[in-house]
C-alpha cells in the first residue's frame, strides 16, 4: 500500500486451465485456456488509468472451438485504507468460426477493511455479429478473506439477464478460489471452482460446473498478497467467460 499519493507503474499478469461440464440439452466437456495481462498508472490524488488484454480459448470434446478476446481499461479513484469506485469499457469479440463483435460496459466498487475485502459491480455486455445477437445485464458481488500475508480465500456469486434475438436467458454462478503469493516472489498460484445453470425460455436448463488452476504475476508492488492486491490493477468485472 506505499506509495498511494506518487506516479507509479504496475502490472498484473494472469494465465490458468479451466476444466469446464455443461450439463443440459447441449451437454459437453470443454477445457478453457485463459489469460490477461493490465498495466495500471496511478496518479497523485488517488485516481488510477488501466488498461487491459485477455482471452479465453474454448476446446469442446467435439471439433467445436470459441475464442473470446476483450481490449479496453479501467478509470477508478482508489483509497488503500478505505474504497474505491470507478467504471471500465471494453471492446470484445466472439469467435465461433465467425467474429461477433462487441461491448462491456461496467460500474464497480471496492470495501476495504484490514483483512477482508468486499466488491460489486453492474455491468452490461453485448455481441452482434452473423453468429449471435446478445445483449444483457450482469449483477453480482466478490469477497476476499486474507488468511495471512501469503493466503487468500475469495467467494464470488454473479447474476445474469440475457436477450438472445428474441430468447430470454437468465444464469448464476457461484465460485470459489484460494490464492498462495510464493514467499520472497512476485508470483502467486490460485485454484478454484464454480458452479451455476443457464436457463433459456426456449430449452431446459443447463447446470455448469468447473473446477481449474493457475498462475499470477505481480508487477510493480510489494509487501503481503493485500497489499499487493489493493496497489495493482483491479480485476475485470466481466472476464472472458462463456456465460450465456
Amino acid at each position: 500500500a506505499d506509495g498511494a499519493n506518487s506516479k507509479r507503474l504496475t502490472g498484473l499478469g494472469d494465465f490458468g486451465l479451466t476444466y469446464l461440464n455443461l450439463d443440459g440439452p447441449n451437454s459437453d466437456d470443454v477445457n478453457v485456456y485463459q489469460g490477461s495481462g493490465s498495466a495500471l498508472w496511478t496518479w497523485p490524488g488517488q485516481w488510477n488509468v488501466q488498461g487491459d488484454y485477455s482471452f479465453g480459448s474454448y476446446r469442446f470434446d467435439g471439433p467445436n472451438t470459441v475464442d473470446m478476446l476483450k481490449l479496453g481499461g479501467a478509470v477508478f479513484w482508489r483509497d488503500v485504507t478505505d474504497f474505491a469506485l470507478g467504471g471500465q469499457l471494453h471492446y470484445q469479440s466472439l469467435d465461433v468460426g465467425v467474429e461477433n463483435d462487441g461491448v462491456a460496459l461496467s460500474a464497480f466498487g471496492e470495501k476495504y477493511w484490514d483483512e477482508a475485502t468486499l466488491a460489486g459491480y453492474i455491468a452490461h455486455s453485448s455481441f452482434d455479429g452473423p453468429a449471435f445477437d446478445i445483449d444483457g445485464w450482469q449483477l453480482g458481488a466478490r469477497g476476499t478473506y486474507y488468511a495471512d500475508p501469503t493466503l487468500a480465500w475469495k467467494l464470488g456469486i454473479g447474476y445474469g439477464n440475457w436477450d438472445d434475438d428474441g430468447d430470454d436467458i437468465d444464469s448464476w454462478d457461484f465460485s470459489g478460489e484460494v490464492e498462495y503469493l510464493i514467499p520472497d516472489c512476485a508470483a502467486s498460484i490460485y485454484g478454484g471452482l464454480g458452479f451455476g445453470s443457464l436457463h433459456p425460455d426456449s430449452t431446459d436448463e443447463t447446470d455448469t460446473f468447473r473446477i481449474g488452476a493457475g498462475f499470477r504475476i505481480h508487477f510493480g508492488t510489494q509487501g503481503s498478497l493485500r497489499d499487493r492486491n489493493r496497489a495493482e490493477p483491479v480485476v475485470g468485472a466481466l472476464k472472458t467467460e462463456f456465460t450465456f
